[in-house]
């Protein structure tokens, strides 16, 4: 269903299939590229002020808030919702905990950041934050999985 923008009340296509409109108050012609309404609303808003704020008060009646239909439940929808961040973290322990290790030594890794940086409680709050099932390592740990990984890449 396609709705009429509250603006051609006050505004008049230059011909039926044209991408010009006219203002009704002033006669000056703006471009209404397929339909799109913004330089006319813009125009109002410059030129004609107590016309703008009747426009927005149309349009601000004609706002009614969305209703779900019977047919809108995502399970049923070929629209996915967002997955959750829970759903895309690893459901055991082990893998979680691998998973944040490697995160953690590629992040040592590409920033250069001393190892300390695990150890300091911002850092740990931070990833409490981001999941209370995260166990970090002491940062001598990250330092050994770090010149690990570099001897890996190395060879």
């Amino acid at each position: 269903m396609s709705t009429i923008s509250a603006i051609w009340k006050l505004f008049t296509r230059v011909n039926d299939n044209s991408e010009k409109a006219t203002c009704n108050t002033c006669d000056k012609t703006y471009t209404a590229k397929g339909g799109t309404t913004s330089s006319l609303i813009n125009h109002l808003k410059s030129a004609h002020k107590d016309l703008y704020e009747q426009y927005q008060n149309d349009t601000k009646a004609k706002a009614k808030p969305s209703k779900k239909r019977p047919g809108d439940n995502p399970e049923n929808s070929p629209f996915m919702k967002q997955k959750k961040l829970e759903d895309c973290i690893p459901e055991s322990n082990d893998a979680l905990d691998k998973a944040i290790t490697e995160a953690i030594v590629e992040f040592l890794a590409d920033s250069g950041v001393a190892f300390r940086v695990v150890g300091l409680p911002s850092f740990q709050k931070l990833m409490k934050i981001a999941n209370r099932r995260i166990k970090l390592k002491h940062p001598t740990t990250y330092s050994r999985l770090v010149r690990n990984k570099a001897d890996e890449i190395r060879q």
